[in-house]
């Protein structure tokens, strides 16, 4: 008997369990390449559903610091 279904089918409910930060604002900025709702990257979005649940973790973990206050944008990029 193989179990190995079952360790797949566990890795996949883990995986998600880390929901989407798609807020349905899907639009790359020119500038720094990065999704205007989300924050994250094209290779990340593309590549989201195949992640597991640590990969997800780790890039939730880093949007928030993705993300430049408005008094920090350089001139002429507002």
């Amino acid at each position: 008997m193989s179990f190995r279904h079952l360790v797949t089918n566990a890795a996949q409910v883990a995986a998600a369990a880390v929901e989407s930060p798609c807020v349905q604002i899907c639009v790359i900025d020119d500038v720094d390449g990065l999704c205007v709702g989300c924050a994250r990257t094209l290779l990340e979005i593309a590549e989201w559903g195949s992640y597991s649940a640590s990969q997800r973790c780790f890039v939730m973990a880093e949007l928030p610091g993705r993300r430049l206050d408005d008094d920090a944008i350089p001139a002429g990029i507002e």
